[in-house]
């Protein structure tokens, strides 16, 4: 039998499991168009898409400090503070965004250079860079209404929200790359003025739903309540975010230039490991925003058993999902590479270190619920501080240790890796075995 918990816990996660899945597809969509164009193409889309995210999804951490504020105003029934703290986060949204975006011409041009060496990608990176980021306050703003939405429980709005991005995003795509329809043929250009455009869509698309449906209720759009102190606590749980964030995709980066150090097969191998990785992402991500949403409502409503139940029911789903995925990884590592890729030397390469991400993937998918649990709960500062110490200490190190001194390859990146993962979830579980993250005002 289901309990309560679990229904409220699965009401909340296949909402994000399926707008996840359709940003998926539009990545798989988006990098099939684009490659018809040139590998030059692909490869400027590729790693300008690193960097944009990099900065954008640190930044849009901003949307997690709002999810943390609004459940926990929502489990106390003070709705309209949901609603102030959704207007605060916009106007800090929007203050992060203009600021970027009117730098972001200098930035992309000095990028550019650094990101790639070959000056047939250099122009082609900078050109869509360059208008990825005239999309940037969008997108941001989609991160603090994906916030709003999931700490009141509606992620289902959510998900329509992403659906359209998909849909909008393939559409222009088809336009504005190849100049369909009538439409430039626009290339590059195209597709990062494809994607602008549909996150602005998506954008649309959250105001309109807020303010017909939900402005009365939780008193949305009354920016003249907006408050400093508001602003502050909002900054104070997002900040560690965003730091926490930016030291995440540094490590990953720097695990794959250590890979990169190891050999070309080798990180052909890791990209199609991270690409399975993804996938599996989209049920514990769901999940992971679940365990946030109750987490932060019940500490609302003073129920912490209620709250560690959450967690415990999260976590429990998690690792039966984790585990399934795990055993396909484990008994099928050959077929599921060369579904990717036919290279021989690289399913070779790969099989041993997929077999590892078994395991890896059933602990970080674990670490991450729990981690989340603790950003609901507004624990913000210890989750960006256990970040940054395993990063440096049980992460990066032990890559390089395992991967280059010790000369163990691929697999020993993928050991280093496990150290990273099984790191990361034991801190997560002991802080949440404390009673310090109940205590946490907001």
């Amino acid at each position: 039998m289901i309990n309560e918990l679990t229904k409220s816990i699965l009401k909340l996660a296949y909402p994000v499991m399926l707008g996840n899945i359709s940003l998926i597809l539009l990545n798989v969509v988006d990098t099939m168009m684009v490659g018809r164009i040139s590998p030059q193409a692909l490869a400027a889309t590729a790693l300008g898409g690193f960097f944009y995210f990099t900065i954008a999804y640190s930044i849009g951490a901003i949307g997690n400090g709002t999810l943390a504020m609004v459940a926990r105003r929502y489990g106390e029934k003070k709705f309209k503070d949901c609603g102030k703290s959704l207007d605060t986060s916009i106007i800090v949204a929007l203050i992060f965004g203009i600021s970027i975006v009117l730098f972001s011409w200098i930035m992309v041009n000095l990028m550019a250079p650094i990101l790639s060496n070959d000056q047939t990608v250099v122009p082609l990176l900078a050109t869509y860079m360059e208008y990825r980021f005239y999309g940037l306050v969008f997108f941001l703003l989609v991160r603090v209404f994906n916030g709003f939405f999931a700490g009141i429980g509606k992620t289902g709005i959510r998900m329509k929200a992403n659906i359209i991005l998909t849909i909008a995003n393939i559409v222009l795509d088809y336009l504005l790359i190849f100049g369909n329809l009538g439409f430039p043929r626009l290339g590059v250009k195209g597709a990062a003025i494809a994607s602008t455009i549909s996150t602005a869509l998506c954008t649309l698309y959250f105001v309109l739903v807020s303010f017909l449906s939900y402005k009365s209720d939780y008193f949305l759009f009354y920016f003249k309540y907006v408050d400093f102190q508001t602003a502050k606590r909002i900054l104070r749980l997002s900040t560690p975010l965003i730091l926490q964030s930016l030291v995440g995709s540094g490590g990953y980066l720097g695990f794959f230039w250590i890979i990169g150090r190891i050999g070309t097969i080798e990180l052909a191998a890791a990209n199609v490991i991270t690409s399975m990785n993804s996938l599996v992402s989209v049920v514990y991500s769901g999940l992971a925003v679940a365990a946030a949403t109750l987490v932060g409502q019940s500490l609302g409503e003073r129920n912490i058993g209620k709250a560690r139940g959450c967690i415990f029911e999260a976590t429990k789903w998690t690792g039966i999902c984790m585990l399934f995925f795990g055993m396909i990884f484990l008994v099928f590592p050959s077929s599921l590479i060369r579904i990717y890729i036919p290279s021989q030397d690289v399913v070779e390469v790969g099989i041993i270190p997929l077999r590892i991400n078994a395991a890896i993937v059933l602990i970080y998918a674990v670490g991450t619920v729990l981690m989340f649990a603790l950003e609901g709960a507004g624990d913000t500062r210890f989750t960006m501080f256990a970040e940054i110490l395993i990063t440096f200490i049980f992460y990066l190190p032990w890559v390089y240790l395992l991967g280059i001194i010790l000369h163990w390859g691929l697999v020993g990146a993928y050991l280093g890796e496990m150290i990273y993962a099984t790191s990361h979830a034991v801190f997560m579980g002991v802080r949440l075995r404390s009673d310090l993250w109940t205590r946490i005002e907001i």
